[in-house]
């Protein structure tokens, strides 16, 4: 093979790999969020009960109301992350 070629295959597969590293930082930071979020909405249920005012019932609902779309945003972006990442693999090298 030309020496051509072959830089350029190297540089192809090096960026394909630079984007499968920022793919899984995404997810990484994608699936902490997550995480994250389901921890401060679980713990703010635990502090509500049966027996508790409505006024405490309305501030945990106000509270929680805007993890939201929070939330659905970082799924979001770890449900986009996996379709990049399975679309990249099936990218081939036209100079292979």
């Amino acid at each position: 093979m030309d020496k051509d070629v072959l830089a350029k295959k190297k540089t192809n597969e090096t960026q394909k790999q630079s984007y499968y590293q920022v793919i899984i930082s995404i997810k990484k930071d994608a699936l902490s969020k997550m995480m994250l979020f389901d921890l401060q909405i679980n713990s703010s249920k635990r502090n509500i009960t049966t027996k508790s005012k409505a006024e405490d019932i309305a501030f945990f609902v106000e509270s929680v109301a805007e993890y939201y779309p929070q939330y659905w945003y970082t799924i979001f972006l770890y449900a986009k992350s996996i379709l990049c990442e399975i679309a990249l693999a099936q990218i081939e090298d036209p100079l292979s």
